[in-house]
């Protein structure tokens, strides 16, 4: 449904979110997480570039080795023919071939741990931002689209960023709520509820939206969800009123009746 001003129920999830939160949540979340991705990607090219670093020393080493390989194959040959001099220069050659090979197998060591650490690295990138640090396609249909698909496989983190990227890039586009309301369901996915009922405050701020309703609702159900009783009573009260043909309503009487009854809400 359209609405053309703020309701009372939003203004009282935004009285909510003005000073009741204040002190769960950062204003700046979006930021937060965006340079969070930032720096990952940058430890991420820095253990990319250790790791070449160290696997070109370590070719250049078996190339030494090699070398040296070839010439005491040399001096084996000559000692062969009972040449007592080379002998004395075929054990130094040993010995350097020696140090050599002791420097090899520690490069090869170094160069295994790291690998290993730089998998592991990414590994743990992939599930705490589930692909988030990929590049995100540039056209807009795309964007949502792939926010969409990120969001219907549970990847709330990945979703998150690409409704996010969306929501800056395309402010005027009329999807520009939905993208926070889909960020804030992704907070209540997670167990996140102050960081949802932040999101769903912004859908509130969008005059036209037509999904303030659902962002309302979903807030006194995040409230309810910590503990909050009588913040999400009042809340489904002021939403009951001023939403009355929303699919939400009849859950939302129900929840009411509920709180009245058990003075529970969890």
């Amino acid at each position: 449904m359209k609405r053309v001003f703020v309701s009372a129920a939003g203004l009282a999830l935004l009285l909510i979110g003005a000073l009741s939160l204040s002190g769960c949540v950062s204003s700046g979340e979006g930021d937060k997480m965006w340079k969070e991705i930032n720096a990952l990607k940058e430890t991420q090219k820095t253990m990319q570039r250790d790791r070449e670093q160290l696997a070109e020393t370590l070719n250049r080493s078996k190339q030494e080795i090699d070398s040296l390989e070839t010439i005491i194959k040399e001096a084996r040959d000559l000692l062969s023919r009972n040449n007592a001099d080379l002998g004395a220069e075929m054990i130094e050659v040993r010995k350097a071939i020696d140090t050599m090979t002791g420097r090899l197998e520690n490069l090869q060591r170094e160069h295994d741990k790291l690998v290993k650490e730089f998998d592991l690295f990414v590994k743990d990138v992939d599930s705490r931002l589930g692909g988030a640090s990929g590049s995100l396609p540039a056209d807009k249909e795309d964007l949502w689209s792939e926010a969409e698909k990120r969001y219907a496989a549970n990847n709330w983190v990945a979703a998150r960023v690409a409704y996010l990227q969306f929501a800056r890039q395309n402010k005027d586009d009329s999807r520009a709520d939905n993208a926070f309301y889909q960020i804030g369901e992704t907070y209540l996915s997670q167990g996140r509820y102050a960081d949802a009922i932040v999101e769903f405050r912004k859908v509130v701020e969008f005059p036209r939206s037509d999904v303030a309703d659902a962002a309302i609702y979903r807030s006194a159900d995040a409230l309810a969800a910590m503990g909050r009783c009588d913040n999400a009573r009042a809340l489904y009260e002021s939403f009951v009123a001023d939403y009355p043909r929303s699919k939400y309503r009849r859950d939302a009487v129900r929840k009411i009746r509920d709180i009245k009854k058990t003075g529970t809400c969890k």
